[in-house]
């Protein structure tokens, strides 16, 4: 429901069409979550199902409206997604905008908890704002990387320092380009492809 404010630790957070029916076309609507006691991270883990038309737009922020921080803007299909509130007791609203293309939208299984939680972070089209996490390839932890994929994302820091990614391993059969910068017209830090072993990368 737009516009709706909903205080919870658990359930099932779907887009309009449900668990069965694809969302609606030309959309711009938004929802807020907040967590049941101020000692809660809510966690939105849509890794079971994400999956949106081109040109549609689920965006996340770190509070009770679309004014509020932005943690992260998520454009892709079929890309596993882990979004979670930087701090306890803090909600988090999502705003959806969509064209006139549908498709079958999101599944995300909400959850709470007490620490701050390990931002899990998968290969997708958007910008994340963090300074902390796990960063995959599309297929997250477990599965191989999805074909066919050509996927631009942008890591903002959310405390102004560099950002630095320690890469425990590589093994690619295209390949990893890493831009100092917010678009790929920033200078060129590094082309990785092929097996490797850890390397680190860091934004200046």
């Amino acid at each position: 429901i737009d516009g709706q404010s909903i205080t919870t630790c658990g359930g099932i957070f779907y887009d309009d069409g449900g668990a069965d029916t694809n969302y609606a076309a030309n959309q711009n609507s938004t929802m807020t979550f907040c967590p049941s006691t101020a000692n809660d991270y809510l966690v939105f883990d849509f890794t079971y199902q994400y999956n949106l038309s081109a040109g549609d737009t689920l965006f996340a922020y770190s509070g009770n409206n679309t004014l509020s921080a932005p943690i992260g803007i998520y454009t892709n299909a079929n890309e596993a997604v882990t979004i979670s509130s930087p701090q306890a007791g803090q909600c988090v609203t999502f705003k959806f905008v969509s064209d006139g293309g549908t498709a079958v939208g999101w599944q995300a299984f909400i959850s709470c908890v007490t620490s701050p939680p390990s931002y899990v972070m998968s290969m997708l089209s958007g910008t994340i704002l963090t300074c902390g996490g796990s960063f995959y390839d599309s297929g997250g932890a477990s599965k191989n990387y999805v074909l066919n994929n050509s996927s631009k994302l942008t890591f903002t820091s959310s405390n102004g320092n560099r950002l630095l990614f320690n890469f425990s391993s590589l093994n690619t059969v295209y390949n990893l380009l890493v831009y100092d910068g917010s678009s790929i017209n920033a200078p060129l830090i590094g082309n990785y492809s092929g097996v490797s072993g850890a390397f680190s990368v860091q934004s200046s």
